[in-house]
């Protein structure tokens, strides 16, 4: 379903985003501490190529699919193109899709039980001799519905193809990983594809709350929510914010990519960026170790010019009826900024405050220390698509908000089904392009403040007009009536 332009469906937008100008800081802090990175126990990397006997995994181990007779390869010739348009420098120059026609597994046998990322890369186009329109069909991992595709997940112009990468972070109770692939049985030639597989482990209290933990606060309720293991979560956004794409290989270990955050910006005309001077180190701790986010997450920042008690608001597409995991990173980086009460403002989300008085320094303990804040959001709306709003607001204090960081998880529903309606990203944001997910950019007219005036003035003109003249109208037709009669 294609969703209207965001200003029809929130017209308040333009009046908020005229009120709501600010000086946004972009703040850059070099790195010193260098600390080790987390070591995954497990690490697949299959890449979709004819295979001779066996394929090489990049472990080093051999491999092939369950029953080989069930896999097709079929090159694509265009990928110059796809290696343009994903922004990962390790795109492969060439590009090979698996195509599944029946129901398929691709197995992988894990030395470690827990938490592991599964990542799907798909680069949805016609095929040499196949119709992208009837790539039909569902991906699950044991219980768990990933993704499920329809006729509406491909667009008809080849040129809107996107390299795609579906990360989600599932959790193995067994030896063995079956990622597999169904067809849709309602659709003859239905078939599955994809690019290329990968499967991490991950430290297993990274995203989720062990039991005796505190529970995360959930938003618009009085109780709390336990995220245990039996959730399985869809990453929809990571993003850098204040600061440049981090790639995979520059993570923690877990090949996470971290993206730009302008685009979700909502109120950056005014958009200035600075260095804070002098340096600072950034601290982990065991509450925040160093796997958690890279040093560049919390080396930058974005923040709001001293005394301007004003927002920063972010803006994120979502699937409705799932529950959300927000986590919202924060670091003091400015040394002049050492105690509590300097620097405090107010966090929303979806218009609801979730912290009224957030203190950096008093939830971390000191400068350039990094902690995290995670929240559960309800979007189980009846629209197909809502969209989630972050604000930033801030208060009495000299100094404005900051936020070094942010990402976005879909939980899967009580049914195990993370499946939305755009697996492919076929949505739209009303006021930006994202990286890879978001692929519509509707223009938006910025109306200024007197001309809104001037508009309204002559509307009321207008509606003063229609009161005199019905009534005189409807008189004139009762006397030529009478007349007539």
């Amino acid at each position: 379903m294609k969703v209207k332009n965001g200003l029809n469906r929130y017209p308040f937008l333009s009046m908020i985003m005229f009120l709501a100008l600010m000086h946004i800081g972009h703040l850059t802090v070099p790195i010193w501490a260098n600390p080790s990175p987390y070591t995954p126990t497990d690490y697949f990397l299959f890449e979709c190529h004819p295979p001779t006997a066996a394929t090489l995994l990049s472990n080093g181990q051999k491999w092939s699919p369950n029953n080989n007779s069930n896999f097709e390869y079929y090159p694509y010739h265009g990928v110059s193109k796809a290696s343009q348009i994903s922004g990962d420098p390790k795109s492969p120059q060439s590009l090979c899709a698996c195509i599944v026609r029946k129901q398929s597994s691709f197995t992988f046998t894990v030395s470690s039980i827990g938490m592991h990322f599964v990542r799907l890369y798909f680069y949805p186009t016609s095929y040499e001799g196949l119709n992208m329109s009837k790539a039909l069909f569902s991906v699950s991992v044991a219980n768990y519905t990933l993704l499920r595709t329809s006729e509406s997940s491909y667009s008809s112009n080849p040129s809107d193809a996107k390299y795609i990468i579906k990360e989600f972070c599932i959790n193995v109770d067994d030896s063995v990983i079956n990622v597999t692939f169904t067809p849709s049985r309602n659709s003859s030639g239905a078939y599955g594809f994809v690019n290329k597989i990968e499967i991490v482990s991950m430290p297993q209290d990274i995203y989720y709350v062990r039991r005796g933990d505190d529970q995360l606060p959930f938003i618009g309720h009085h109780s709390k929510f336990f995220t245990g293991n039996s959730i399985a979560l869809e990453t929809m956004y990571r993003l850098n914010v204040g600061g440049h794409s981090i790639y995979a290989e520059d993570d923690t270990g877990m090949l996470r990519a971290w993206s730009e955050d302008r685009s979700f910006l909502i109120n950056q005309i005014t958009d200035h960026s600075y260095t804070i001077q002098p340096k600072v180190d950034i601290k982990y701790s065991l509450s925040v170790p160093a796997y958690i986010a890279p040093q560049q997450i919390y080396a930058t920042a974005r923040t709001m010019e001293d005394n301007e008690h004003r927002n920063m608001t972010w803006l994120f597409p979502l699937d409705g009826s799932f529950y959300y995991l927000v986590r919202l990173h924060f670091c003091e980086v400015m040394k002049d900024i050492w105690q509590d009460n300097q620097r405090v403002f107010q966090v929303y989300l979806n218009d609801q405050i979730v912290e009224n008085y957030a203190d950096v320094i008093h939830w971390s303990g000191g400068v350039g220390v990094p902690v995290y804040r995670d929240y559960i959001v309800n979007v189980t709306r009846n629209s197909q698509e809502m969209f989630l709003s972050l604000a930033l607001k801030s208060t009495e204090s000299l100094n404005g908000a900051i936020l070094n960081g942010l990402e976005i998880f879909k939980l899967s529903d009580h049914a195990y089904n993370l499946a939305g309606p755009f697996p492919f990203g076929q949505r739209t944001h009303p006021f930006g392009m994202s990286n890879r997910l978001l692929q519509n950019h509707p223009k938006i007219v910025f109306i200024p403040f007197y001309t809104l005036v001037a508009l309204t003035f002559l509307c009321y003109i207008f509606l003063q007009f229609l009161i005199r003249w019905f009534p005189f109208h409807s008189n004139l037709q009762r006397r030529t009536f009478k007349l007539a009669s």
